[in-house]
């Protein structure tokens, strides 16, 4: 009772063909009233596939642990199989029926060959991976001692194994890379164990486990420092980078107690866990004991045990309030944060008063922020990301705000409100994108102004749109007249959109320095062979630019690649003939490079 195993299951697709494995928890072994023999009371993983919850004819036999009407079943216990070892596991999936480590795995044709591999989407739906090559990496990792990663996700994997500790050492030295998700694993302390076997090991998955004993006792040597576990001739979590413990219970406050004993951690995740609040609970031997750290302590504890980590995983679970995120403000390291599938509603409230109060670093390395499929709804939150320094990427899909809008209509809102983000939702921002959303955030303020009677100047235009003043006096030679029109006064005349640009020919095989952008007006730029400055309307399209640059400086339009070139030294290429000066983000004063091509 208690043990975690697998119960084979006819298959529903084919009745008569082989049976499937479905993992269970044991919760009762004896007999049931009405049938022979004995039987095993099991609570499935997968709570689709229970009939009870422990009541059979009125009388209860068991308790289940999950909540709901259909968790568990009575099975005999020849269809029960029990875990296995580490060595076994990994011997039968990679070594042929012999057990020989170093047969020739190429005497298989690749399509006789399972990968035995799959991945599970976001709605944990299993999808098995076909491995290109396959054959030529079964040979390889046929030989133990060169295997690298070892993939058991769904094997009947439970525990390291006793004693085994030595040989494991000597069979899997070069194991760096350990997948044992959707096994039998259930308890922490074999994961301990599996480490000390695998000192290489840089990455463990645990996810899709019942683990029902998470915190070692206070005797383990997961319990002491660094150098006490050096000094014990202990190598747990000395080379871990990577863990990933997603769908399998673990709370907060546990997870930091495990990542406090992994100095090097550098990526956690923790998707699916129900976790409500970032809020550190201090435990003993891992059961809440609701004494919570107050003030700097609690907020030194979570930095303590999350120094290192670069990019935290907390997609799908259960947080609802930004002042829950804004616990991990202080992290040095951390560049990426997944939080989609959570519950953020609004995370203006929070941000602005918190950023803005705070006199220390906030989120000072944050890069990353994913947000897809939470209940966001007003432009205003998502104006709120401006408070992370840093930030460059959002993937912001599947919000509440953008399902009545189509999808360009929302990538160009965020691009408006985010001056600072590069990629949105997995692609690149490019300069035309953001002038255009730049004029048309400017375009759709004026007009509210205008239908509203606001001042621009008001204070409801500056709450309700804060980049207008800075978007207006960047863009003033080109959307001044945009503003008498909305007001109904004259619609802008080609003379007030006109660009002042520098237009430089290089000498043949230069390439720009950043310093080239601004040079002095009575000398050439340093490797431009020739340079010019014209006042060109920003309705001109590419390719008529070309030509006249073929005009000034005798370069043939098929000849002639044109870019410009940021103040960090970053190259845009122009290159879609057909848009205007004005779609490729061209602005006043700007320089055009021209560079010869073969």
């Amino acid at each position: 009772v208690g043990e975690r195993v697998s119960v084979s299951c006819k298959s529903q697709e084919d009745p008569r063909g082989p049976p499937e494995w479905h993992k269970a928890c044991v919760r009762f072994v004896g007999p049931v009233e009405g049938y022979q023999g004995s039987w095993a009371g099991v609570e499935w993983d997968d709570q689709t596939k229970g009939i009870h919850d422990g009541v059979l004819d009125g009388r209860r036999y068991f308790t289940c642990k999950g909540t709901g009407p259909r968790l568990a079943s009575f099975v005999r216990l020849k269809r029960i199989k029990r875990g296995e070892d580490l060595l076994t596991a990994v011997r039968r999936k990679y070594c042929n029926d012999d057990g020989d480590a170093d047969a020739d795995a190429s005497k298989s044709s690749s399509s006789s060959v399972p990968s035995g591999m799959y991945i599970h989407t976001s709605s944990n739906r299993r999808l098995d991976v076909i491995l290109v090559g396959q054959e030529s990496v079964m040979q390889k990792q046929s030989k133990l001692e060169k295997i690298t990663s070892v993939y058991l996700c769904g094997s009947e994997f439970k525990q390291l194994g006793d004693g085994q500790c030595e040989e494991v050492i000597r069979t899997l030295p070069a194991v760096t890379d350990l997948d044992v998700s959707s096994t039998l694993l259930s308890s922490w302390v074999e994961v301990a164990n599996v480490s000390y076997a695998l000192p290489q090991l840089r990455l463990i998955d645990i996810s899709r486990n019942a683990i029902t004993h998470w915190p070692p006792p206070s005797i383990h040597p997961m319990r002491l420092d660094p150098q006490q576990r050096r000094q014990h001739g202990i190598a747990c979590f000395e080379n871990l980078k990577v863990l990933v413990m997603n769908n399998c219970g673990v709370s907060w406050s546990t997870a930091l107690e495990i990542c406090s004993n992994i100095p090097g951690l550098e990526e956690l995740h923790v998707a699916g866990n129900a976790i409500q609040s970032l809020q550190y609970i201090a435990t003993d031997n891992g059961t809440d004991n609701g004494d919570i750290d107050n003030g700097d302590d609690r907020h030194s504890r979570l930095e303590t045990c999350l120094r290192g980590v670069q990019s935290l995983h907390l997609e799908d679970n259960a947080l609802e309030s930004w002042k829950e995120i804004e616990r991990l403000h202080k992290l040095p390291k951390l560049r990426q944060m997944v939080l989609s599938g959570n519950h953020f509603k609004n995370i203006r409230n929070a941000s602005h008063a918190s950023a803005n109060d705070s006199s220390e670093a906030w989120f000072p390395s944050l890069a990353s922020i994913f947000l897809q499929g939470n209940p966001i709804a007003s432009w205003e939150d998502v104006e709120a990301l401006v408070q992370f320094p840093n930030l460059v990427e959002v993937k912001l899909t599947g919000v509440d705000l953008f399902k009545a809008m189509d999808a360009t209509t929302a990538r160009m809102g965020i691009i408006a409100r985010l001056p600072l983000i590069q990629t949105i939702n997995s692609s690149m921002v490019t300069p035309k994108e953001r002038r255009d959303a730049d004029i048309g955030y400017i375009a759709a303020a004026l007009q509210e102004c205008h239908q509203k009677g606001w001042s621009k100047d008001g204070e409801e235009v500056k709450r309700r749109h804060p980049r207008l003043d800075a978007l207006l006096k960047a863009y003033g030679n080109v959307i001044r007249g945009s503003d008498q029109a909305t007001t109904g006064q004259a619609r802008p005349t080609i003379g007030k959109t006109l660009l002042n640009l520098k237009i430089s020919l290089l000498i043949d095989g230069a390439v720009p320095a950043a310093a080239c952008a601004s040079p002095p007006t009575s000398a050439p730029t340093p490797l431009c062979e020739k340079e010019i400055t014209k006042k060109l309307p920003s309705s001109l399209s590419l390719n008529k630019l070309k030509t006249l640059c073929q005009r000034f400086f005798s370069v043939p339009v098929h000849k002639q690649m044109l870019f410009v070139e940021t103040p960090g030294g970053t190259k845009t290429f122009l290159r879609d003939e057909h848009d205007t000066l004005h779609q490729l983000g061209l602005l006043d004063g700007q320089q055009i490079f021209i560079a010869r091509t073969e």
